[in-house]
């Protein structure tokens, strides 16, 4: 795995890990600027239930923050899921 602060095209590689969390220990951003109507989350549900997870929930780790994903994180809790995977 590359050294976090190496460069990577020109940026620097922030990415720490990946592995899981428990749905009620990831915060919602506040400055999150998405809302999700009911039929998108009747949708996303129905997804999951049908393949499963397919992309993990960006979160800040420091505070755990979620960066994306706030519809799956709130789904996997509604749903009594113990976990999440993140990246």
């Amino acid at each position: 795995m590359a050294d976090q602060d190496a460069l990577v095209g020109g940026w620097r590689n922030r990415v720490t890990g990946s592995g899981y969390e428990r749905p009620g220990d990831l915060l919602a951003n506040p400055a999150n600027h998405r809302l999700h109507p009911l039929v998108q989350a009747k949708a996303l549900s129905a997804l999951r239930d049908r393949v499963g997870w397919l992309q993990q929930v960006i979160v800040n780790l420091p505070d755990k923050m979620i960066v994306d994903g706030h519809l799956r994180v709130a789904l996997a809790a509604q749903r009594g899921e113990l976990q999440v995977p993140v990246d």
